[in-house]
């Protein structure tokens, strides 16, 4: 026995490196395997946010396709394109010299505007302590209002997605706009216009 290992002690050597070399050299040329990772659908950042009616006084969805059909409506006022492309429809209101309003980017809803009924027999007749019973106070309250003057204030509910003017003595809501959540800053720079302090009303 002693004599065929020595007769052989090349060959056995040989074989046995072969056996530790050759499952190396298969190790190195497999194509490494690449982890999985979990991967999801990106989100686009610029999509608008879906959000509920709010009050029976809001007609359409922000986020959601144009419900109504103005152009079949009797209050129907016109439309006209905005200086970034938006579409704006106006219909009749309450007051005649402040219509409601309904913007739309690509067809989505982005912002509505409307004037609340005085009547409080009408289903969308709503109060001041309505608003705060529900939602409590808002982000931001600004007095004055350019269009109904410095005695009315401004709610804004900008992480809601809607803002009031209201007068505060009277518990009465004049208007009402619906919009995506944002900031306070950034809905006053978008939707603003109203907002001043110290102004007078505008008078029919």
């Amino acid at each position: 026995m002693i004599g065929f290992f020595r007769k052989y002690r090349l060959f056995l050597i040989g074989l046995f490196l072969l056996l530790l070399i050759v499952p190396s050299i298969f190790s190195a040329l497999r194509p490494a395997r690449t982890p999985r990772t979990k991967t999801s659908e990106p989100i686009p950042t610029n999509a608008p946010v879906t959000q509920l009616r709010i009050l029976p006084l809001q007609k359409n969805i922000i986020g959601g396709k144009l419900e109504t059909n103005f152009k079949d409506s009797p209050f129907y006022l016109g439309s006209s394109t905005l200086p970034n492309g938006d579409i704006k429809f106006n219909t009749e209101s309450p007051i005649g010299s402040r219509p409601n309003e309904v913007i739309t980017k690509n067809g989505i809803v982005v912002y509505e505007k409307d004037l609340t009924p005085q009547d409080p027999q009408s289903p969308d007749y709503v109060t001041l302590t309505s608003i705060f019973s529900s939602f409590g106070q808002p982000d931001r309250l600004i007095k004055g209002s350019k269009y109904y003057g410095a005695f009315l204030n401004q709610y804004i509910y900008a992480s809601r997605g809607f803002s009031l003017v209201a007068n505060p003595n009277n518990n009465e809501v004049y208007e009402m706009t619906f919009f995506e959540p944002t900031s306070v800053e950034r809905y006053i720079s978008k939707y603003g216009d109203d907002i001043t302090n110290n102004s007078l009303p505008v008078k029919e």
